[in-house]
């Protein structure tokens, strides 16, 4: 009887080591569905001085660093002067992207700070990028 003890004891282990591993793996999946999360290198870009009707362009970089895949579903800008030009399709975590951000100099006189807001699937689901620029003559 001893022995039945000991091998039940034995298999309770068995059964509580592959509970704790069912554990393990469903903690690992919730660890998986943690929302996306956007980081970006720098999210302001000064163009310096710039000559009136010049077009210039600024790539900012961004990563996924969350547990999901991030989808950018809309870039807005604040004036007509800047156009936006992004990655459309879905982030893998780990992964990277680019928004551009394209600023017409053309009738715009002196100095020149326009954003765009990122519309995303993210925990912040709004990010704001800058650009900056001194427009002359």
């Amino acid at each position: 009887m001893i022995n039945v003890g000991c091998n039940s004891h034995s298999q309770r282990s068995e059964k509580n080591a592959d509970s704790a591993n069912t554990l393990n793996s469903s903690n690992e999946s919730v660890y998986s569905d943690e929302p996306p999360k956007i980081i970006f290198i720098e999210n302001e870009y000064d163009f310096g001085e710039l000559k009136e009707g010049e077009m210039i362009t600024h790539a900012f970089k961004f990563s996924n660093s969350g547990g999901s895949d991030l989808i950018i579903s809309d870039v807005k800008a604040s004036c007509g002067c800047t156009a936006s030009d992004f990655t459309r399709e879905p982030i893998k975590p780990g992964g990277t992207g680019i928004i551009k951000l394209t600023f017409d100099s053309r009738g715009q006189m002196g100095y020149q700070n326009k954003t765009a807001t990122i519309e995303t699937n993210a925990s912040t689901n709004r990010v704001y990028l800058r650009i900056k620029a001194t427009v002359k003559k």
